[in-house]
């Protein structure tokens, strides 16, 4: 999605010529009686019409929200579990952890790099080899025979980060499906459309009805459509978890 910058004043301009072009068709083609006729015929009933769709937004934008926190909690359990890592190998005092502190910088230059592969719902090849290299590293500790409660703690932080990536980029990989935004886009429009078939108010009264009724619905599509994906848009997970991990590796 482009930035709300961009597209926000587009939205602000299409939603006032809606909402001043649709109550006055309205009052053209359906003189006043007969949207009074309408709102006498669906006022029992009116409850039930536009409360499912709305049940249905809400929890879209619940589950989106609840996915942008999963991501971002990926991002910053991945990085602690490599610090855990570099920290765990360290201990050993081996030649092993200034190799592996290196791999490990390596590797999350490259994740904060990935951001923009992970926008675009994929992965980014020198990251995932990168990573590899780090996991194989640790792997070989115990393929070396090297034993004890460091090596396996090195070894399950590896697999946590492991984990921890595998979230971040099937989140990336997440966005809604088309039908989604299908029913989304139709629901707006008969949720409009009923408000604008049955307000029996003045012209006036029913542009500004029509106008908020557009904005509170622009407003939620916009939302959906930030939540989309974690790690595009305005609203997005950051890679400054790894940033910092390079910093303090990096730090004598």
């Amino acid at each position: 999605m482009q930035s709300l910058v961009v597209i926000g004043p587009a939205v602000v301009l299409l939603t006032l010529v809606l909402a001043v072009g649709l109550p006055v068709v309205a009052e053209r083609w359906l003189p006043a009686k007969h949207r009074e006729a309408n709102l006498r015929s669906s006022l029992a009933v009116s409850s039930s019409i536009t409360a499912p769709f709305m049940v249905f937004l809400g929890f879209m934008i619940v589950m989106l929200w609840g996915q942008m926190n999963d991501a971002s909690a990926a991002v910053v359990d991945e990085a602690d579990a490599l610090r855990n890592v570099d920290a765990l190998v360290d201990q050993m005092g081996s030649d092993t952890a200034d190799r592996l502190r290196a791999d490990i910088v390596t590797y999350a230059e490259a994740a904060v790099a990935e951001w923009p592969a992970l926008a675009e719902g994929r992965a980014d090849p020198k990251a995932e080899a990168a990573f590899r290299t780090v996991r194989d590293e640790v792997m070989d500790m115990v393929q070396e025979g090297q034993v004890g409660v460091l090596v396996d703690h090195a070894v399950s932080q590896v697999l946590d980060a492991q984990a921890f990536r595998s979230q971040r980029v099937t989140a990336a990989q997440s966005d809604l499906p088309p039908v989604f935004w299908l029913v989304l886009l139709a629901g707006t429009a008969l949720y409009v459309a009923y408000i604008v078939l049955t307000d029996t108010g003045p012209l006036r009264s029913r542009v500004a009805i029509t106008a908020i009724a557009l904005g509170v619905m622009a407003v939620s599509l916009l939302l959906v459509s930030m939540l989309d994906n974690p790690f595009r848009g305005d609203i997005r997970t950051d890679p400054l978890p790894f940033q910092a991990l390079v910093d303090q590796l990096r730090r004598p």
